[in-house]
């Protein structure tokens, strides 16, 4: 997180990614509430950058409380009404086995912090295109702090309290007519085992208030756009943009589909 302007502010390490007890947090059997982080600090606004589970959080502190929410970069998870087809189901399920053990109370906190500790090495390296920056050091950096017992229980906790619940809210289309009046941009990893770009299928929702001038139809409709950025030193240099208005016009009954 940063507070004030990102480039003149400064940074604080808030991890919404790791759960209580990960990392170099506090483990207290109580837990944290999802909008305690920024009490806190004592911070009123900030500005975001999260990555992976840590991004729910995110999304769910825009949607709660956009005014203490200036901007957020979210690397690796979109929005939580974005569209998906079933290939990230079956990814998901394919190579996230371990999200279905390690909420279970006792299985959990023992696969994450005892004996080789093999399934929370995987879950590090495995959802990497780099496997070179995992060398043993940065590893046990994280495993490490795993093998204290009250940061397993805090870590299976995790699993079955927010990120289970959360993720069969997204699946159900709980999200589906919400949406992020913060300035929000989205970075997916080419080499992303799961969250990959051609799985999102972009934006649905219903159509209930006025847009571009037209009355509300409660028509379901789904929009989708293209975004290509070239990069030089460091900088995006050019930027192109293709979206398909002429598609949401038809599903809006705007424009006719043309008769084949």
């Amino acid at each position: 997180m940063a507070q004030g302007h990102p480039r003149s502010g400064r940074a604080v390490p808030g991890d919404l990614s790791r759960p209580a007890g990960a990392g170099w947090t506090g483990a207290p059997r109580r837990g944290y509430t999802r909008d305690q982080l920024l009490d806190t600090l004592g911070l009123d606004s900030v500005h975001l950058l999260t990555h992976d589970y840590g991004a729910l959080v995110g999304y769910q502190l825009c949607l709660r409380h956009p005014e203490r929410v200036r901007r957020d970069l979210s690397l690796g998870i979109p929005p939580p009404y974005f569209g998906f087809d079933l290939r990230m189901v079956l990814a998901l399920v394919r190579r996230a086995w371990f999200d279905l053990l390690i909420p279970v109370p006792v299985v959990g906190p023992w696969l994450l912090g005892r004996g080789r500790q093999c399934m929370t090495v995987q879950m590090l390296s495995g959802f990497s295109s780099a496997h070179e920056a995992f060398t043993a050091e940065v590893v046990e950096l994280f495993v490490g702090r795993l093998r204290e017992p009250s940061r397993a229980r805090a870590g299976s906790a995790l699993y079955r309290h927010f990120i289970q619940p959360e993720s069969a809210r997204i699946m159900r289309g709980s999200y589906r007519d919400r949406r992020l009046s913060t300035p929000t941009r989205v970075l997916l990893g080419a080499g992303d085992p799961i969250v990959r770009p051609e799985f999102i299928h972009g934006v649905a929702g219903t159509h209930q208030g006025e847009f571009m001038g037209i009355a509300p139809t409660g028509n379901r409709v789904e929009f989708s756009a293209i975004d290509i950025a070239r990069n030089a030193d460091g900088k995006i240099v050019e930027h192109w943009s293709n979206s398909d208005q002429l598609g949401l016009m038809r599903q809006l009954g705007v424009t006719e589909q043309p008769s084949g």
